[in-house]
């Protein structure tokens, strides 16, 4: 009996021409694609592939594109944003606030800083629980949110603590914002506390133009005025002097 002849893998050659494309979407580099052929390269050919080759690109782009839209964004928006009162969280509103601040200390524009605590925030936590503390926070982010201007900065800066950050600002100015967004808050009821009106101690500091500070030590002076604020009592406000 004869045997079969052994089984030989047939060779496949390499495509004689490559075409390479470099994948980019919203800055960033995502990977590269190729498109080969085996035949002879006529010009025909090479205008042919070419053109089918961007459509196949364009069609990946347009892919990915969708995709950073539908997962990425809104992970980056996550990281940016407090999730319970939807302000900026404390990294990213310090990064802003440099950078304006960096930004106005150039042009010699004015800034002010102005620091809110809540007031008595660890006793309602306390006697009403977390979820009434949720409440007043996403409250009182309401009427912040409400009262800052374009292009001001608002950030989450503790537990109930908060930060606003604004350009082109006089100090005199700053302070009546304070002193609004007092008023708004006395005026809020929050469910379901009755009888309760928020209350906060607020703190403006505002620098001399001319004066090299960054954010951050436009943050400590609030900060410092702040202190001496909630030392004066409840749903007070105090501006840094120098």
């Amino acid at each position: 009996m004869g045997t079969k002849p052994p089984h030989r893998r047939r060779s496949v050659a390499a495509p004689r021409t490559m075409l390479w494309f470099v994948l980019a979407t919203a800055g960033y580099t995502v990977g590269t694609t190729g498109i080969g052929w085996w035949g002879a390269t006529t010009a025909h050919t090479v205008r042919t592939i070419i053109a089918e080759s961007i459509l196949w690109v364009i069609f990946l782009l347009t892919m990915l594109r969708f995709l950073m839209h539908r997962l990425v964004r809104p992970w980056q928006a996550a990281a940016i944003h407090d999730d319970l009162t939807g302000v900026l969280r404390a990294g990213a509103f310090w990064e802003r606030a440099e950078r304006q601040m960096t930004e106005a200390m150039i042009a010699r524009h004015p800034t002010a800083f102005v620091f809110f605590d809540l007031d008595d925030f660890k006793q309602i936590n306390d006697q009403y629980g977390h979820a009434v503390g949720d409440a007043v926070l996403q409250a009182l982010s309401t009427i912040l949110r409400q009262s800052v201007r374009s292009g001001d900065l608002l950030g989450r800066l503790g537990g109930e603590e908060f930060g606003w950050f604004m350009t082109g600002v006089a100090p005199a100015d700053a302070v009546l914002a304070a002193q609004r967004v007092l008023a708004r808050c006395r005026t809020t009821a929050v469910l379901p506390l009755r009888g309760f009106s928020l209350s906060g101690g607020l703190a403006v500091a505002s620098p001399d133009p001319a004066e090299p500070l960054t954010a951050w030590d436009l943050g400590r002076r609030a900060d410092y005025a702040l202190y001496q604020a909630k030392a004066q009592g409840k749903g007070q406000i105090v501006q840094f002097m120098p």
